[in-house]
């Protein structure tokens, strides 16, 4: 899980905060990445901790 219930409750909003603020029509490949990228940088944890790595390569 990604996101906690709080953040869950907000992505929505703050997503239309930055398609607003950024100007982008939505339903473009690079559009929506960026769109997708600035949400998660305003919703993500203060702390703004890395992900856990899911690489599992390295397992014994």
């Amino acid at each position: 899980m990604l996101l906690n219930t709080q953040q869950v409750r907000e992505w929505s909003a703050v997503r239309q905060e930055v398609i607003v603020e950024l100007g982008l029509p939505v339903h473009r490949a690079a559009n929506d990445a960026l769109i997708l990228h600035k949400t998660w940088e305003r919703i993500r944890p203060e702390d703004n901790a890395p992900l856990p790595s899911t690489d599992h390569s390295h397992q014994v």
